[in-house]
């Protein structure tokens, strides 16, 4: 008599690749964006008190980008054509 052996079933390839992580969950009201960042961070924003931070952090970025470009670019004088 042979013995007989249980195969486990073979996960297909797309789940072998993937590292398991645990789906987010997020309380209600959560703001979509807020969702957004800590879905995509990889891991790297854990809740939403980070993720407001980044968002914080972006748009402090983005206005002084911005005062940079309006104020401090080169004052060209324009001459008449003669």
């Amino acid at each position: 008599m042979v013995p007989t052996q249980t195969r486990s079933p073979k996960k297909n390839s797309e789940e072998q690749q993937r590292p398991e992580r645990p789906e987010e969950v997020f309380l209600p009201g959560t703001p979509k964006i807020i969702q957004w960042i800590i879905k995509y961070s990889g891991g790297l924003i854990k809740n939403e008190s980070q993720a407001q931070y980044v968002i914080l952090g972006f748009v402090t970025l983005v206005i002084i980008i911005s005062l940079f470009l309006f104020f401090g670019g080169e004052k060209a004088e324009m001459e008449a054509p003669p």
